[in-house]
């Protein structure tokens, strides 16, 4: 009885949030009203700022945004492996996920030196040839390259997500995330990995879905005003960092990237891609001598609440 209550309640915050809010605006409605970004400084119930500094993104080829089916994608063929790396032990090749490495990735390791750390740049695209490390363009274009390999497609296929350098003894590297876009839009649950020291040294990894089918088109979406009274009613309750799941902190954090984007929804026993605002929070940590963080902060874009993660898919916080 309880597991069939739980059950309900899920479905129930499901179905409301396909409901259309009041002030319900269209894709294009929505681009005028969020034209000008989001620059204003919260204060959260402790009395602490948080600085909004925020371009909103919407991606240009998006001209109505659906409620999709999906389901986690095959494996790939066993004969566009050739070109990773046999006897890596953490290779992986199933339904939904794949990971590899390229032949050289782990001696490679060795020219590096010692590790000293990392940097999450946002979206923002770094210069490390200073160091020796491979450019932005030399990287999209090994990128290119594997998915042109694996799945006939290429990186106009995918939208740069975030950027991390890795400090090396020697010289300096990046991570890439990458998310395929899907019915014009980013799918951000389902990145794009590419951690690339060098043009021969590379590892990658893949969330993979396959779009099944539309389950609702054209859907009507929130005004942005109301994520912005979301989290404006969330800090007036709590802190940013309670929000985000971490333990609370004096240090503080800045938003300075928020994005229209698909994530991954449970519907039952079924997957759906709805629309959500995603957040880029930047701050750091207290309690790791790490250096700068990022995280993230969601909300639907059909009702404006925020959302919360769970086994890789979302829903609504009541």
């Amino acid at each position: 009885m309880k597991r069939s209550i739980v059950t309900l309640l899920t479905a129930l915050a499901l179905t409301c949030a396909l409901c259309l809010p009041a002030g319900a605006e269209t894709l294009a409605e929505l681009r005028q009203e969020t034209a000008g970004g989001w620059h204003e400084t919260l204060t959260d119930k402790n009395g602490a700022s948080v600085v909004i500094d925020a371009e909103i993104d919407i991606r240009p080829g998006a001209e109505e945004v659906s409620a999709l089916r999906v389901s986690p994608g095959p494996p790939a063929p066993e004969s566009r492996l050739e070109i990773f790396d046999s006897s890596y032990s953490g290779r992986m090749n199933e339904n939904g996920m794949l990971s590899q490495l390229s032949p050289t990735m782990l001696q490679g390791l060795e020219k590096l030196g010692a590790f000293l750390g990392a940097e999450p740049q946002g979206r923002k695209i770094p210069d490390v040839t200073g160091t020796g490390g491979l450019s932005y363009e030399a990287a999209l274009k090994t990128a290119d390259e594997i998915v042109n390999h694996l799945f006939g497609t290429s990186m106009k296929d995918y939208e740069l997500e975030s950027v991390e350098i890795a400090h090396w003894e020697n010289r300096d590297t990046c991570r890439y995330e990458f998310s395929p876009v899907v019915g014009g839009l980013p799918l951000g649950s389902a990145p794009f990995d590419l951690d690339v020291r060098s043009q021969e040294d590379w590892g990658v990894s893949f969330v993979l879905y396959t779009v099944d089918g539309v389950e609702t088109p054209d859907l009507e979406l929130a005004p942005f005003a109301k994520v912005q009274e979301t989290l404006k009613a969330a800090l007036a309750r709590t802190d940013l960092y309670t929000l985000m799941g971490l333990s609370p902190q004096e240090t503080p954090a800045s938003i300075e990237n928020i994005r229209l984007e698909y994530l991954t929804f449970a519907d039952g026993k079924r997957i759906l891609l709805l629309p959500a605002w995603v957040m880029d929070v930047f701050y750091e940590n207290e309690e790791e001598e790490e250096g700068p963080q990022v995280n993230t902060l969601c909300f639907s874009a059909q009702t404006g609440q925020r959302l919360k993660r769970k086994d890789g898919l979302y829903q609504p916080v009541p």
